[in-house]
């Protein structure tokens, strides 16, 4: 496995500068190593040197970026996102960037271990989970940092123990991290949300969050916060499942295993709300959610436990996407090669609206016609740069660069309109920045005086809210005028309810109840306020002379008494107490009310035991053995160390192993005969699970490896062999090169004197489609062919087969060729300048298939007549991609092993295609396409 503190491979950084101490730099903070990676990127340890602190720096994929160009404001907004939650427990952003073409932020590095990783090492140790005391300081640190986000109007989407941070220990500091999936609660679409990222992660996301996660709200992180607090107290997820699908179904329409009673009704109570299938069963949000949090830390019983719900059913089928697992590089080198050289890649294809017109003598890209002299003057460049500039809103800077482009020869006119638009962009951004601070002020002021509010709830602290309320009004923006006009409905409604009880704490309960429900047809929905109503009336109904009272309440304690049925007395003794009016009727009553209690979960338990072994016992005779296992595990939780649920249990692992093994068998034998390796592997690996010393399982596995992983380059003189399938005689074929200098050419008589110092193999053929098929698969070419070359195929197509070779490859590493490799590899020993084997073209038709020859398709690899190196097709037949970025020839100041930057936008292509022309098919001949361009003829 790769060393993690070794960067000198990764290829996100391949683009970055060195320090002296040769560690890649970006931002002015130095990577130190790798630690954690995901689909939207990796982040590394750092170290700003002047500051003298250690960071965390999260980077972007160039490849993303590439294709497709709005992930950079995405990017940007994720950062910005996160930078506006100054949070003691959130994991701050310090710096937002784009370097070498390589985006990039800075964030706040947390030493210590996740939640997650905590929770790995207590299971080693062999003590699962956490202890309530540690689990709800945790929480509660957590939920401080989520409450702050959502009263941002931020919504994490990916709330989970591996995103909860324990700095050094201190479990009071729990900080939520990895913001990737954050979003505005009610805005669009946000960096996390494209197409092939996880929206969340299966088992912690909500319901709603697996349907559709662009549109949730801050009750689907309550219900990920929720998922995390289980994990915490019992040592497992509340969902589980053999896939990512069945993790999601179970979600969405099964009920967890109870929480065990050894932990607190107040805990299993905030547990059970957060998993409430519909976002409105939850809290509202993690300000609620902490507020009871910190509830139960007061008084662990101060809520009741949950009783058992029903298991609903999802509405409807749930939506996943997947996302593929990262390679890892390997070491050293080796060119392998993808189309006629070194590795790789030939292409060939124009995938554009029809075909292209061929590339000239000229050295004119294939791809479009370029101007005359296209390159722009500096001036224009910095012009061109303005407009980039102020689409970001970053309007002195634009306005700047304008300047100075006019300084070097802009024409004044077309500077003064761009500038003039500058000037009252500038001017309307300083009134608009005015306004804002004017409204953050006013805001801020609002929300305090909403607090206050809640703290006194008054009818006064309410009005005065709704007064602080309407002076922010006066400054806000559109996109602000929700939020103020949340706080001021929210602010008279609750001084409506404030005047409401104080008429019915002196004695005015009709007056107070009209109030109240005014307050409540005039705002927004309020359970808490529904609530109070629904009691004053009934306390109002039920008001009557003390003498009424008392005799009411020996009623009702004589039918409660006379009552056989305990649930039906345990009704009547709740509406006595009700009635009770002295101390010691309350007594009396909420005695029996806890011997009803008691008598009915007792008996409650024995109910759900026995249905849940019925309907284990049922999914068994109907092979569902997920749900059987899930239903006698249920039991057992009813009946710890139950003799009846654990034979079930015991029996049922003997039945699934049976089934297990018979599927594998069957699919073992499926794999091999398909060729699927890796289901080959699966497939014994699952077999030897339950019969370790299986020798037919033990001989599949030898062979799944073997044909699938770690090949080792063999080396015979000058050759390198690459043996792919050795059942079908798939292999690749390498030639040594020695170090040399030379003189390269570009299509327009511009020479350059080169020196390549390294050793490195280039192979013989381009790369076919059945070898493509072996690494990678997938293959889409338009000239369909085992021996044909791979066509239709994207530079980035490329690198994704190099990768995959890679990780099979044994102390070699593939790559693309450079410019300079390519055509000294191409030259083949020859003198002559234009082709391979010397300047006659009327030989060309015996070493190229190419526009004269090939009937307009591809043909076979090694038809024709190799060079002097014995490299066949390095002329005609298919394109062949290089590593390098397109530069002109004449512009590469590098001498010594040239590469050009892979950051430009174009790649550079060399040999010809089927189609090409003679001209086309010279050493020389240098042309380029998009990396995500693809070519077939």
């Amino acid at each position: 496995m790769p060393d993690p503190q070794d960067l000198t491979l990764d290829r996100l950084l391949t683009g970055l500068p060195r320090d002296a101490k040769g560690r890649p730099l970006i931002g002015n903070v130095a990577l130190l190593r790798k630690i954690g990676a995901g689909g939207m990127g990796a982040v590394y340890l750092g170290r700003q040197e002047k500051l003298a602190r250690d960071v965390a720096v999260k980077i972007l994929p160039f490849t993303l970026l590439e294709s497709d160009p709005t992930l950079e404001s995405r990017f940007v907004g994720e950062a910005r996102l996160a930078a506006s939650l100054e949070s003691e427990h959130v994991v701050r952003v310090f710096d937002v960037g784009c370097e070498h073409r390589t985006h990039f932020y800075v964030m706040e590095f947390v030493p210590g271990e996740s939640v997650g990783g905590l929770l790995k090492r207590h299971a080693k140790e062999g003590r699962p989970g956490m202890t309530e005391g540690a689990a709800l300081r945790v929480a509660i640190g957590a939920a401080r940092g989520l409450a702050d986000a959502h009263d941002r109007g931020i919504v994490h989407r990916d709330v989970k123990p591996d995103n909860i941070l324990i700095p050094e220990g201190n479990i009071d500091a729990a900080k939520i991290a990895d913001l990737g999936l954050a979003k505005p609660h009610g805005g669009g679409q946000t960096f996390g949300t494209m197409s092939g990222v996880a929206m969340g992660t299966p088992g912690y996301m909500a319901p709603e969050q697996a349907e559709d996660a662009k549109t949730v709200g801050p009750a689907a992180d309550v219900f990920a916060m929720g998922a995390t607090l289980y994990t915490m107290v019992t040592g497992r997820p509340p969902f589980a499942g053999q896939s990512l699908i069945a993790i999601i179904r179970a979600t969405a329409g099964e009920e967890p295993t109870p929480v065990p009673d050894t932990v607190s009704s107040g805990l299993r109570w905030v547990i059970d709300r957060c998993l409430r299938k519909q976002p409105s069963d939850r809290f509202r949000d993690g300000r609620q959610l902490l507020e009871a949090l910190e509830k139960v830390r007061e008084n662990p019983q101060a809520m009741k436990a949950p009783a058992p719900r029903p298991t609903p059913r999802p509405a409807g089928p749930i939506a996943v996407s997947s996302i593929p697992a990262a390679a890892v590089p390997r070491r050293r080198i080796i060119i392998a090669g993808i189309s006629g050289a070194v590795v790789l890649l030939f292409l060939a294809v124009y995938a554009f609206q029809g075909r292209t017109s061929r590339p000239s003598d000229s050295g004119e890209s294939p791809l479009s016609a370029a101007p005359e002299d296209p390159r722009p003057s500096r001036a224009e460049e910095l012009f061109a740069g303005a407009a980039g500039l102020e689409k970001e809103n970053r309007f002195e800077e634009a306005r700047d660069q304008v300047n100075a482009a006019v300084a070097l020869g802009l024409d004044r006119d077309k500077a003064r309109i761009a500038l003039d638009r500058l000037d009252a962009a500038i001017a309307d951004g300083k009134a608009g920045a005015l306004r804002a601070d004017a409204f953050a002020s006013r805001w801020e002021a609002a929300q305090a005086a909403r607090t206050a509010a809640d703290a006194r709830d008054t009818e006064e602290s309410w009005k005065k809210a709704m007064e602080a309320g309407a002076r922010a009004r006066e400054m806000a923006s559109d996109a602000d005028l929700p939020r103020v006009a949340a706080l001021e409905a929210e602010a008279k409604q609750r001084a409506g309810w404030a005047r409401a009880k104080t008429l019915d704490a002196d004695g005015r309960a009709a007056e107070a109840l009209v109030e109240a429900k005014r307050a409540a047809a005039e705002g927004p929905d309020n359970a808490e306020l529904a609530a109070w109503i629904a009691r004053t009336s009934s306390s109002l109904e039920a008001a009557t002379t003390l003498a009424e009272r008392k005799r009411r309440f020996a009623e009702a304690s004589a039918r409660a008494d006379a009552e056989p049925d305990p649930a039906s007395a345990l009704v009547l003794w709740e509406a006595a107490l009700q009635l009770a009016d002295t101390e010691l009727d309350r007594l009396h009553a909420g005695e029996r009310i806890r011997a009803l209690t008691r008598q009915m979960q007792d008996s409650d338990r024995a109910r759900l035991y026995d249905a849940a072994i019925q309907e284990g016992d049922a999914a068994v005779a109907a092979q569902d053995f997920d749900r059987a296992e899930k239903r006698f595990r249920d039991a057992l939780a009813l009946r710890d160390g139950d003799a009846v649920a654990t034979a079930r249990l015991k029996d049922l692992a003997v039945q699934r192993a049976r089934r297990d093994l018979a599927d594998a068998t069957a699919r073992l034998e499926s794999a091999r005969n398909a060729k699927d390796w890796p289901g080959l592997q699966r497939a014994a690996e699952q077999i030897l699970a339950v019969r370790p010393e299986d020798p037919g399982a033990l001989t599949a596995l030898a062979e799944a490896k073997q044909r699938q992983f770690s090949i080792t380059p063999v080396e015979k003189g000058n050759r390198v062999e690459v043996v792919l399938d050795a059942a079908n005689g798939v292999k690749l074929e390498f030639v040594t090169l020695k170090p040399v200098q030379i003189t390269i050419f570009d299509g327009a008589g511009v020479s350059k004197r080169v020196k390549i110092t390294k050793e490195f193999a280039i192979m013989t053929t381009e790369v076919t489609q059945e070898q493509w098929n072996s690494i990678l698969g997938g293959n889409r070419s338009h000239f369909p062919g085992a021996r044909h070359p791979v066509d239709s195929v994207t530079w980035y197509d490329v690198q994704d087969f190099l990768w995959k070779l890679n990780e099979r490859l044994d102390g070699w590493t593939a790559a693309l060729p450079t410019d300079a490799q390519w055509q000294y590899a191409c030259r083949g020993g020859g003198k002559g300048e234009k082709y391979g084997f010397g300047d006659d073209e009327t030989m060309l038709g015996e070493h190229a298939w190419m526009s004269e020859n090939s009937q307009g398709m591809a043909h076979d690899v090694g038809l024709k007549k190799p060079n002097g190196l014995g490299l066949f097709d390095m002329h005609g037949n298919a394109w062949e991609w290089c590593w390098d970025a397109y530069v002109e020839l004449g512009e590469i100041r590098e001498t010594t092993d040239p590469a050009e930057s892979v950051w430009g936008k174009d790649r550079l292509l060399h040999g010809g295609g089927s189609n090409a022309s003679p001209a086309d098919c010279r050493t020389a001949f240098r042309t380029r396409n998009q990396p995500h361009g693809v070519l077939w003829e």
